[in-house]
Order: C-alpha cells, then structure tokens, then sequence
C-alpha cells in the first residue's frame, strides 16, 4: 500500500465516522468541523506511510470521536508490515 493509498483509507474512514455520528446526532456540526481541520492539519498529502501513521495516533488526544478509525489505521499499518517482512524473507 502506498502512503496515498493508506492515507485514503484513513480520510474515506474518518468521513464515515463522521456521517455515522452526525446522522446519529451524536456530534455538533461545530465539533464535526474542529474534527475535520484537526484532521487535514494533521495528515498531509506528501507523508510517508509511517508519518501518517505516527499522526493517526495523536488523533487518539485531540478527537476522541475517531476512536475506532485510529484502531483500524493502526491495525492496517501493522498488516502493511508484516506484508512487507513476508515479502523480504520470500527474497531471502
């Protein structure tokens, strides 16, 4: 996965979070916009995929509400690595 690819996973996840929990009631139209530019302050377009993933965990501090797209992330990042440790001892 490329960092593009795994940053889109994160943003498409955050907007379902999001629209699940605004359609629910359950966030302000306020708080849903702190969230969104916390976010978009957070994750920029030319990070790797381990500085996406270092800046998805502190969204864990500033946006509890993303709670369960912070696992995911995290839980994706892990796959993506052992992916990567597979393929090296295939080479080997």
């Amino acid at each position: 996965m490329t960092p593009v690819e795994y940053r889109e996973f994160i943003e498409e996840r955050i907007l379902d979070i999001l629209e699940d929990l605004r359609s629910k009631n359950e966030i302000t139209p306020e708080r849903t916009k702190e969230v969104a530019i916390t976010v978009l302050d957070s994750i920029g377009e030319d990070m790797s995929v381990d500085d996406l993933y270092v800046a998805v965990q502190k969204l864990k501090y500033t946006c509890p509400e993303l709670a369960l797209v912070i696992t995911l992330a995290m839980d994706k990042y892990d796959d993506m690595k052992k992916e990567e440790e597979a393929l090296k001892h295939k080479k080997s």
